[in-house]
């Protein structure tokens, strides 16, 4: 039987011709097989066309062609949406920092919160615990100045009166330990005292926190031409001891020390709170001796003392009685 060639179009004889192994069935001579592929020798022909028809790559060729361009836009649609999803993702990852900082933010808030809770808790125990002492050191004052008031209506001495008014004295002052009077700051409003009385201390060279200041509050009525003393009650009497110190040192306190907003020919005044009775005998002593100098009667451990010389020794004196004995 003879076939003609798919390729050169000559007719082959049954046993020269090599057959596809596609469906196409074509059949072609070796020798239009070598040329068509570029093999090297004929025999070669028939096991080259199992997988590839000669006749048939042409046109399969021609329809893959078109294909890349489907594929190019399909990849660069696929690439458009790789891209969207690496942007999603580093969104992600930024929101997911972000989250972590406000976690550690809100933990820090937390434990801010928290030791800000324990020093109110601290500070409104030890308020508590002032205002009791206080009340139970005035009620016993209230008490010994009964029994006082009791012996002096008897047969009891001018020296036991004395001694019991030096006493009550004593312990009136030790109360006042850690409290301090400032005066000469001008009155603001919406004045906040602690921060005043802050930057007083620092001024002083003295480290005050604020949470130490249990209270600030202006002594008096308002008035517009003088301006009210204000009351520091600190939290220990030490303190207050180094705020006194700090005044001793640096005597010529001025407002432009502590404020641009002050006038620097304001004169700022630091003094230790203490018992009025005690400034009433220091009044008294100065009537007394008007030749002494105010600055030689002075005020310290809850009594009076008077140095009527220069050079000499200062006197105690504790009570009103002690003030009357004394000779001129």
């Amino acid at each position: 039987m003879v076939s003609r060639c798919n390729l050169c179009t000559h007719m082959i004889p049954e046993t020269d011709l090599v057959k596809t192994g596609a469906e196409c069935k074509h059949v072609f001579h070796p020798r239009s097989v070598k040329q068509a592929m570029s093999l090297q020798t004929s025999r070669g022909a028939n096991k080259a066309i199992k997988k590839h028809c000669p006749a048939c790559s042409r046109p399969v060729i021609e329809q893959q062609s078109v294909l890349p361009i489907g594929v190019q836009t399909l990849l660069q649609s696929v690439e458009r949406k790789l891209g969207g999803i690496d942007q999603m993702n580093a969104s992600i990852i930024d929101l997911s920092r972000r989250v972590d900082a406000l976690t550690v933010s809100n933990e820090d808030l937390k434990k801010e919160t928290k030791e800000l809770r324990n020093v109110v808790v601290s500070m409104k125990a030890a308020c508590e615990d002032l205002d009791r002492k206080t009340t139970d050191r005035f009620d016993a004052y209230e008490k010994r100045l009964k029994q006082l008031e009791a012996s002096t209506s008897g047969d009891s001495t001018g020296a036991c009166y004395a001694a019991q008014e030096r006493r009550l004295l004593r312990l009136e002052s030790r109360s006042m330990a850690t409290d301090s009077v400032v005066t000469g700051v001008p009155e603001e409003e919406d004045e906040s005292l602690k921060e005043v009385g802050v930057n007083i201390a620092q001024v002083l060279g003295v480290r005050l926190e604020k949470t130490e200041v249990l209270q600030a509050v202006r002594m008096g009525k308002q008035r517009t031409k003088r301006v009210r003393p204000i009351l520091y009650q600190l939290a220990i009497p030490a303190k207050c001891e180094e705020i006194i110190e700090g005044k001793k040192k640096k005597r010529d306190l001025r407002g432009a020390d502590f404020s641009s907003k002050w006038n620097n020919e304001l004169k700022i005044y630091i003094n230790r709170r203490v018992p009025a009775a005690l400034n009433r005998l220091r009044q008294e002593e100065l009537m007394k001796y008007k030749h002494i100098p105010a600055r030689s009667v002075w005020i310290a451990d809850g009594a009076v003392f008077i140095r009527k010389e220069k050079d000499s020794m200062p006197i105690h004196i504790g009570s009103l009685a002690e003030l009357d004995s004394l000779i001129d």
